[in-house]
């Protein structure tokens, strides 16, 4: 994992699930589960280019499914390139519309 990143998530009144990582103090992600306690989707996630591909988005998900006791799963009508290869790389077995 990356030294120094800290990840804070917590419920909001009105967008549901927030997650925050950071490194520094520097904000380098972020992901929200929607609002409706049925959904196991991420409703938006990024992280800042330069820090792709080194488990922040992973340390994000990890945190929201420990806080919230859920296994999140993607939503494969609104999943983006990159989007796609996490969740592949998450899953081991994702099998997507049109892939």
């Amino acid at each position: 994992m990356i030294p120094n990143l800290q990840i804070d998530c917590r419920p909001h009144p009105t967008e549901g699930h927030l997650c925050v990582a950071s490194i520094d103090d520097i904000i380098v992600g972020t992901a929200r589960k929607g609002d409706s306690p049925a959904s196991t989707h991420i409703a938006d996630a990024w992280v800042e280019p330069n820090h792709r591909r080194q488990g922040i988005a992973t340390a994000m998900y990890n945190a929201i499914e420990r806080e919230l006791h859920i296994t999140l799963t993607p939503n494969p009508y609104s999943l983006s390139e990159n989007a796609t290869a996490f969740w592949r790389n998450r899953t081991n077995r994702l099998t997507l519309p049109n892939s």
